[in-house]
């Protein structure tokens, strides 16, 4: 699946919020639990920080799509 050798962290966040995958994702959307779109990003390699500092302090859904695969995961930031 998608979500084998993930790695999101760290979580709560304050600023750098790190993603690694060995096969790399197609899309990485950030969201806001009433599904509006934050930020979002394409092509990322294997490992990625985001900086999440410009978003308010709160729960989010990070979406990664692989392949028409969807992982998603909630993050804190602080």
């Amino acid at each position: 699946t998608l979500a084998e050798g993930v790695k999101l962290f760290p979580n709560p966040v304050a600023q750098l919020l790190t993603l690694e995958n060995p096969n790399g994702f197609d899309r990485i959307r950030i969201t806001n639990l009433l599904g509006q779109h934050i930020m979002e990003f394409k092509s990322i390699n294997t490992k990625a920080q985001i900086d999440v500092s410009v978003l308010k302090p709160g729960v989010y859904n990070i979406i990664l799509m692989r392949d028409k695969r969807v992982w998603t995961q909630e993050f804190i930031k602080q």
